[in-house]
C-alpha cells in the first residue's frame, strides 16, 4: 500500500525534467522536502583551468614577442644596408686617383672630414658615430637611422673582374654598419683602377 508521502515525492519528481531529477538529492531536510545538489567547479578543477590558461597565455605571448623581434631585426637590417650602400655610392662618385698622386689609403693633409676628401681612398678609417650619420648631401639621416655606427675600410689589391680579362689593380672598399647591439652588416665593392683611368681620359 502506497503512503501519501510516497505519492507526494513521486509527484514532485514527476513534474521535473529528467536532467533536473538527476540533481535531486535523496537526503531529506527537516521539513521532508528534497534538497537540490549544489552545481559548480571544485577547487581542483579551478586550479587545473587556471594552469591551462596560464600555459596558453605564455605560449601566445612568446609567439608575439618572437614575431616582434624578427620584424625589428628585419627593419634594422634594411636600414643598415641602406646606410652601407649609400656610403658606397658616395665613395664611388669620387675620383679613383688622388689629385696629388698619393696612392696611400686614408685622408691626406688636406683634411680628415668627409667633405674634404678628394678621392675614394681618403675614406679609409672613416667612422660615423650614432647621431652623426649624414647622406651624400651632408644632411643628417632621419632619427631611425641614427642608432647605427658606420665605418669604412679601403685597401689596394688585385682582383680578377669578370668581363675585364686579366687581373687588374683597384681599391676594395668595405662599409660596415653596426647597431647598438654590435651586430654588423657589411657591403664591399671593388673599384678598378683601369676604369677610372679610362673614364678620366
Amino acid at each position: 500500500m502506497r503512503t501519501g508521502r510516497n505519492r507526494d515525492s513521486r509527484r514532485q519528481g514527476g513534474d521535473q525534467p529528467p536532467e533536473e531529477i538527476a540533481l535531486l538529492r535523496t537526503v531529506r531536510s527537516g521539513r521532508g522536502q528534497p534538497e537540490r545538489l549544489a552545481v559548480g567547479f571544485t577547487l581542483a578543477e579551478c586550479m587545473i583551468a587556471v594552469v591551462l590558461l596560464a600555459v596558453v597565455v605564455v605560449a601566445v605571448s612568446q609567439a608575439v614577442v618572437s614575431g616582434q623581434a624578427e620584424l625589428h631585426d628585419a627593419i634594422s637590417m634594411q636600414r643598415a644596408m641602406r646606410l652601407a650602400e649609400d656610403m658606397q655610392e658616395r665613395i664611388a662618385a669620387l675620383p679613383y686617383c688622388d689629385p696629388g698622386g698619393v696612392m696611400v689609403p686614408g685622408p691626406e693633409a688636406n683634411g680628415s672630414e668627409a667633405p674634404q676628401f678628394n678621392n675614394a681612398d681618403d675614406f679609409d678609417g672613416y667612422t660615423e658615430l650614432p647621431g652623426q650619420l649624414r647622406d651624400i648631401g651632408g644632411n643628417l639621416y632621419p632619427g631611425d637611422y641614427q642608432a647605427f655606427t658606420r665605418e669604412v675600410s679601403a685597401e689596394y689589391q688585385t682582383q680578377t673582374v669578370p668581363g675585364l680579362g686579366s687581373p687588374i689593380g683597384g681599391l676594395m672598399v668595405t662599409v660596415t654598419v653596426m647597431d647598438h647591439r654590435g651586430r654588423p652588416w657589411s657591403v664591399s665593392r671593388f673599384l678598378p683602377a683601369g676604369l677610372d683611368v679610362l673614364g678620366s681620359g
